[in-house]
């Protein structure tokens, strides 16, 4: 059923690493499509996971 709220955005990512692998899960409430927002965010963790320069980039999404 359609409520006219925006989708919840998911996204899940594995980082394979031999000293330290990693699983994230991000959901973001209202955030779209899991490409906008919950993978950016994902990206993020990573970055800090690993000690990675952290910047925000922005994903994209169309819908059906």
């Amino acid at each position: 059923m359609h409520t006219g709220q925006p989708d919840q955005s998911w996204y899940v990512a594995y980082a394979p690493d031999a000293k330290r692998p990693i699983v994230i899960a991000v959901t973001v409430e209202r955030g779209g499509f899991g490409a906008a927002a919950a993978a950016p965010a994902a990206r993020l963790m990573l970055s800090q996971w690993f000690g990675l320069p952290k910047h925000w980039v922005a994903g994209t999404s169309t819908d059906l």
